[in-house]
């Protein structure tokens, strides 16, 4: 009879899975039809794919200046944010149109949290019907339902693929009584996905972690020296795996680059004294919430919860990054501090760790046996299937009502070529060109980037803008003769790199002034002469990326094969 029952669960977990992969393929198949929309940040990262996209078509290695995208103005956006994460993605797809390419790149996130939530769950003692249930409720549920279906955020939401390799590695490294350097190694290796996809992220991920060891010091009285050196151990390994996006951070940051929007001011999801309830609004599908279905399984947990006090330690976990969420958390005595003052909106770093928790309290709750928690997870994963196609449904709506391209919907546009290439931001801009802590470029700033123009003294002189060959640089083509002293370039200029400029193919001296690059001395530009501006990536850097992508791949497989040979790959229940 148990066997007829297990038969039946895992036929039925079966029939789950394949539901999954057609709400994926018919997912895929709505949004190529109808086209991606520009929710949020989404033409952003969409820009950031496009210049990835065209070096890798032009066979280079992605440059750090966008000259491609936002309005061709050089700005250093591509070299101060991740992007090492997104390549492989990039590279697999860059077969496709763009916006195809956008959908496929989405497709393949919620596709690889599927199957990295499973293996890793597998690993660590569930059943292999447990393990691929509650992967399809992760995947398709909270960030990864977010960014597979609204805004367009890969780089979290690549991150979010490896929560459960990274939740379990940093319990692993903080319980160990010994040096584990493979551990340490395997735990660089995920910080290092973090440090190649987002910055604040790896340092959220820092602080909980330095929030647990000081609980363990101060209260505990439990912290072993061996857990500090096995984190310096895998802190060593980090450096050497990120170390090209480090060198990018402090060769581009001594230009002075433009301060981070509301730097200083930490705002929270508003809780007291000035409510405003709407910003902690619940769905199935999150950015910087709980979800339903992990709330759902925490109060479910909460019911039945044994006494055990590896539960109450998580649960403590939990509820403190909900709070740091929130304007419980004192972030007015923390928003000056040089780091947590960049975080802007506090549930944007921590709201994304709040959906792993409540799995694994309900998960270690009950027993693997038990067949209510087998029903629960199959009834949670046959919600979280109805969920997604309502999702891919009032997506296709809005494809089908929207109009053209370029057509407000709602807050919504449909995303084109022209929105792409011509964005305006403030992002990483050189810091004499951005106004204060906003949002905005300076309007003397912002008219320049609309209406390119060389300036001499008093004298303007529109030019055609135009990027070169090889995507590393920009044509000037000016429409009249214009001469004089340090002429100004439309194009950002940063003190801290190196550029060619050439002025009808010979090169002439050149300075940052004002943010721009300038040509220095007395100049004549005749029209329909070409001033290119050149950048390459310090050779340095291509070395860095040789030497830290070479050992992480090594270290990788090294790690594959070690537990291979030690048969760990796939733990046995």
């Amino acid at each position: 009879m148990e066997s007829i029952s297990k038969l039946r669960q895992r036929v039925l977990t079966f029939i789950v899975i394949t539901m999954f992969l057609v709400v994926i393929v018919f997912w895929g198949w709505i949004q190529f039809r109808i086209g991606v929309y520009s929710f949020g940040d989404t033409s952003f990262h969409i820009a950031r794919i496009y210049e990835i996209r065209e070096a890798f078509l032009s066979h280079q290695i992605p440059i750090w200046l966008n000259f491609l995208t936002f309005s061709q103005m050089g700005q250093a956006i591509n070299g101060m944010y991740p992007d090492i994460s997104l390549w492989p993605f990039v590279l697999v797809t860059s077969w496709l149109p763009l916006v195809e390419q956008v959908v496929a790149i989405r497709i393949l996130i919620v596709l690889m949290t599927f199957i990295v939530t499973a293996i890793s769950l597998y690993r660590h003692r569930y059943l292999l019907n447990t393990s691929l249930l509650i992967a399809i409720i992760y995947s398709l549920s909270g960030y990864s339902l977010y960014q597979a279906v609204t805004e367009f955020q890969p780089n979290t939401g690549i991150i979010y693929i490896f929560s459960f390799p990274i939740f379990y590695i940093i319990r692993d490294l903080l319980s160990q009584s010994r040096l584990e350097w493979p551990l340490a190694v395997q735990a660089a290796l995920l910080f290092s996905i973090v440090m190649y996809s987002h910055v604040l992220s790896a340092i959220v991920l820092c602080i909980i972690v330095a929030i647990i060891l000081l609980y363990k010091w101060l209260i505990k009285g439990d912290l072993k020296k061996v857990v500090l050196l096995n984190i310096m151990t895998m802190g060593a390994f980090v450096l050497l795996f990120s170390f090209p996006i480090v060198y990018r951070y402090l060769i581009i940051s001594r230009s002075g680059i433009s301060t981070p929007y509301s730097k200083g001011a930490v705002d929270s999801i508003h809780l007291l004294l000035n409510p405003e309830m709407q910003q902690f609004s619940i769905g199935w599908m999150s950015r910087t919430n709980i979800s339903l279905v992990s709330l759902g399984l925490m109060f479910l947990t909460l019911i039945f919860l044994k006494k055990d006090q590896n539960q109450y330690k998580l649960l403590v976990i939990e509820a403190l990054l909900i709070i740091m969420c929130t304007n419980l958390f004192p972030w007015h005595l923390f928003q000056k501090l040089p780091i947590l003052g960049l975080f802007q909106y506090a549930p944007w770093r921590f709201g994304i760790c709040l959906n792993v928790i409540p799995i694994i309290l309900f998960l270690d709750n009950f027993k693997e046996a038990n067949p209510t928690k087998w029903f629960v997870m199959f009834a949670m994963a046959l919600l979280s299937l109805s969920a997604a196609v309502q999702c891919v449904i009032e997506t296709k709506d809005v494809g089908v009502y929207g109009g053209t391209a370029g057509t407000p919907v709602g807050s919504m546009v449909k995303i084109d070529m022209p929105l792409v290439l011509n964005n305006i931001v403030r992002d990483y801009a050189p810091k004499q060109v951005a106004l204060g802590i906003t949002n905005q470029l300076k309007p003397s700033a912002e008219k320049r980037v609309q209406n390119p123009q060389i300036l001499s003294g008093s004298e303007k002189v529109n030019v055609e803008k135009r990027a070169i060959a090889n995507n590393n640089g920009i044509k000037l083509t000016s429409r009249k003769t214009i001469s004089g002293e340090d002429i100004s370039l439309p194009i950002f200029g940063y003190s801290s790199l190196k550029y060619e400029v050439l002025v009808n193919n010979k090169p002439v001296s050149y300075e940052i002034k004002d943010g721009y690059i300038a040509l220095r001395g007395n100049t004549l530009i005749k029209k329909g002469q070409n001033v290119k501006v050149i950048f390459k990536n310090p050779s340095l850097y291509n070395w860095s990326l040789v030497v830290s992508l070479g050992t992480f791949i090594i270290a990788t497989i090294f790690l594959l094969v070690r537990r291979l040979k030690q048969n760990d790959f796939v733990r046995e229940v």
